[in-house]
Protein backbone atom coordinates (compact mmCIF):
# COMPACT_ATOMS: atom_id res chain seq x y z
CA UNK A 1 0.00 0.00 0.00
CA UNK A 2 0.75 3.62 -0.46
CA UNK A 3 0.60 6.02 2.12
CA UNK A 4 -1.38 9.01 1.52
CA UNK A 5 -1.79 12.66 2.92
CA UNK A 6 -4.89 13.49 4.88
CA UNK A 7 -4.59 16.83 3.13
CA UNK A 8 -6.90 18.35 0.21
CA UNK A 9 -9.52 16.70 -1.46
CA UNK A 10 -7.90 13.67 -2.86
CA UNK A 11 -6.86 12.26 0.74
CA UNK A 12 -10.75 13.31 2.57
CA UNK A 13 -11.88 11.05 -0.30
CA UNK A 14 -9.87 8.48 0.28
CA UNK A 15 -10.11 8.64 3.75
CA UNK A 16 -14.25 9.18 4.52
CA UNK A 17 -15.59 8.49 0.86
CA UNK A 18 -13.70 5.28 0.30
CA UNK A 19 -12.69 4.28 3.72
CA UNK A 20 -9.10 3.41 2.49
CA UNK A 21 -7.53 5.37 5.41
CA UNK A 22 -3.88 6.35 4.74
CA UNK A 23 -3.42 2.82 2.52
CA UNK A 24 -3.97 3.90 -0.88
CA UNK A 25 -4.38 1.30 -3.35
CA UNK A 26 -1.04 0.87 -6.05
CA UNK A 27 -3.96 0.33 -9.11
CA UNK A 28 -6.88 2.52 -8.73
CA UNK A 29 -9.49 1.99 -11.20
CA UNK A 30 -13.00 4.73 -11.29
CA UNK A 31 -15.12 2.08 -12.54
CA UNK A 32 -16.61 4.69 -15.26
CA UNK A 33 -16.79 3.49 -19.26
CA UNK A 34 -18.27 5.73 -21.97
CA UNK A 35 -21.73 4.31 -22.56
CA UNK A 36 -22.00 5.76 -25.47
CA UNK A 37 -18.85 4.30 -27.03
CA UNK A 38 -19.56 1.41 -29.91
CA UNK A 39 -16.03 -0.19 -29.03
CA UNK A 40 -15.36 -2.84 -26.43
CA UNK A 41 -13.07 -1.78 -24.53
CA UNK A 42 -11.41 -4.26 -21.95
CA UNK A 43 -8.92 -3.46 -18.87
CA UNK A 44 -6.28 -5.72 -18.41
CA UNK A 45 -4.17 -6.23 -15.38
CA UNK A 46 -1.20 -9.05 -15.42
CA UNK A 47 1.45 -9.67 -13.39
CA UNK A 48 1.32 -7.00 -10.57
CA UNK A 49 3.25 -9.22 -7.57
CA UNK A 50 2.58 -7.40 -4.87
CA UNK A 51 0.45 -4.69 -5.96
CA UNK A 52 -2.92 -3.83 -4.56
CA UNK A 53 -5.45 -2.92 -6.41
CA UNK A 54 -9.08 -1.08 -6.37
CA UNK A 55 -11.98 -0.74 -8.80
CA UNK A 56 -14.31 2.37 -6.71
CA UNK A 57 -16.91 1.98 -8.86
CA UNK A 58 -17.41 6.26 -9.15
CA UNK A 59 -19.72 6.04 -11.54
CA UNK A 60 -22.01 4.66 -8.97
CA UNK A 61 -21.21 6.95 -6.17
CA UNK A 62 -18.74 4.36 -4.84
CA UNK A 63 -21.49 1.78 -3.82
CA UNK A 64 -19.51 -1.43 -4.85
CA UNK A 65 -16.10 -0.72 -4.19
CA UNK A 66 -13.99 -3.91 -5.01
CA UNK A 67 -9.93 -5.00 -4.62
CA UNK A 68 -10.87 -8.60 -6.21
CA UNK A 69 -8.62 -8.27 -9.81
CA UNK A 70 -10.03 -11.59 -11.07
CA UNK A 71 -12.21 -9.81 -13.70
CA UNK A 72 -9.36 -8.04 -14.84
CA UNK A 73 -6.55 -10.99 -15.54
CA UNK A 74 -6.94 -10.97 -19.16
CA UNK A 75 -4.69 -11.12 -21.84
CA UNK A 76 -5.23 -8.49 -24.97
CA UNK A 77 -3.09 -9.07 -28.74
CA UNK A 78 0.20 -6.82 -28.84
CA UNK A 79 -0.14 -3.31 -30.01
CA UNK A 80 1.59 -2.51 -33.21
CA UNK A 81 5.35 -0.81 -33.04
CA UNK A 82 5.01 3.13 -33.23
CA UNK A 83 8.09 4.72 -35.90
CA UNK A 84 8.14 8.46 -34.88
CA UNK A 85 9.71 10.75 -37.54
CA UNK A 86 12.64 12.04 -36.59
CA UNK A 87 13.85 15.85 -37.77
CA UNK A 88 17.11 16.64 -38.78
Amino acid sequence: MVRATSKGRMGIMFRLKLKFGKDVTHILFDGIYNEQSTEKIQLCIRNNTNRSFADIDAANDFKNISRVLDKYNCELPALKPVTLATSR
